[in-house]
């Protein structure tokens, strides 16, 4: 059994659930560190309780009360790509950063975060992949729940930040060998369709991990045969990739045509 830390009474939240805001007074269990005003927890909530409550009552009981009048309560948010968080780079990070990573994310309400890997020397891929893996080991509750392998198999036509030295060409038993290395926490790799070799890589490691199109100069029908393939998703849509036009679409086209496909976009501008 989960031992739960403390109890915290939210009096008059308007809690989204099934995408419709609702006002309702709820009690929550929670285990990690205390409860905020925000109503983010620092590991999982564990239990709520929607039947009504009396603020009277649950001071009187020594529960911590919230108001949360004119605030929202909503599920935790999930972050598939990012790469990094308070001056510390995924990539370059220890075990004890990793958790400053975590516990930053989770303090902003993103509780599910899927880190993200560039295009790095194979030896040093190893050495990120291991550390999260026994990061996670020793963190099984924690908010990292998967990575993003953002490279090495892109175009180096559109290889924008990642570095061109170390880019190849698609790889499955590379792939593997780091899938290996990571404890199976790869949970999406980015490809460029059009260079050697990638739909027999697609056609491969899609069986096991999410295929997203990256980084690439592909045209419509090269995405579109990518994604009957096996890939399903886009990274950070319109960037790293040919633009959206009438008589050449592109990968934006070719996703807008496949509602199995799902894709990403860097919503900061």
């Amino acid at each position: 059994p989960e031992e739960i830390i403390g109890v915290a009474r939210c009096m008059n939240p308007k809690c989204v659930t099934n995408h419709q805001p609702i006002k309702t007074r709820f009690a929550v269990k929670a285990k990690g560190k205390e409860v905020s005003l925000l109503c983010h927890f620092c590991e999982k909530i564990t239990e709520l309780n929607f039947e009504p409550c009396k603020e009277t009552t649950a001071k009187a009981s020594g529960e911590q009360v919230i108001d949360a009048k004119d605030l929202y309560v909503l599920p935790g948010l999930v972050d598939i790509h990012m790469h990094g968080a308070v001056d510390i780079d995924f990539c370059d990070a220890t075990t004890e950063e990793l958790a400053a990573i975590e516990d930053y994310q989770v303090q902003n309400g993103i509780t599910t975060i899927f880190p993200a890997t560039m295009t790095l020397p194979e030896e040093k891929l190893c050495r990120i992949l291991e550390t999260a893996a026994n990061f996670v080991r020793q963190h099984s509750q924690g908010a990292i729940c998967g990575i993003t392998m953002e490279g090495p198999f892109l175009s180096s036509k559109k290889r924008g930040a990642q570095e061109e030295q170390y880019i190849c060409a698609p790889d499955v038993t590379l792939f593997k060998a780091l899938q290996q290395k990571s404890g199976n926490l790869i949970s999406q790799v980015a490809i460029a369709p059009e260079v050697k070799g990638a739909m027999e890589f697609i056609r491969e490691i899609s069986k096991e991990t999410v295929v997203s199109l990256a980084h690439s100069a592909a045209d419509y029908e090269t995405a579109k045969k990518a994604f009957s393939e096996g890939a399903n998703h886009v990274t950070h849509l319109f960037n790293g990739m040919e633009p959206f036009l009438h008589r050449e679409p592109g990968i934006v086209g070719a996703a807008s045509d496949n509602h199995n496909v799902f894709v990403e976009l860097i919503c900061d501008g």
